[in-house]
């Protein structure tokens, strides 16, 4: 899991790095989205880890949230963006947050 898990964050900060503008962004949907089923993996599987590994993992997700979050906004700023990233941004953040709050 912890695999998976370093993966799909790797994907979305440079997936996230690389859009300028609609055309990078279309570019990047495919890894976003394959990273935010990533962590739709994870999510399903965290409840089998002990409480304390969920709270590592949590710890740990939460502690990328600095670094995401002003990426997540500016990627979602780019005039033309946000009709292509929109759901799939809106995942990660849902995915992101309920993975941080566990």
């Amino acid at each position: 899991m912890g695999a998976t898990t370093a993966e799909a964050f790797d994907g979305i900060i440079s997936s996230l790095k690389a859009v300028t503008d609609e055309g990078t962004a279309r570019t990047a949907l495919p890894e976003l989205t394959k990273s935010s089923t990533a962590l739709e993996t994870v999510m399903s599987l965290i409840g089998q880890l002990s409480p304390e590994n969920r709270k590592l993992i949590a710890r740990a997700i939460a502690s990328l949230k600095p670094t995401l979050d002003p990426l997540l906004d500016r990627v979602m700023a780019l005039p033309g963006v946000s009709p292509i990233l929109k759901p799939t941004v809106d995942a990660i953040r849902a995915e992101i947050n309920s993975l941080s709050a566990t």
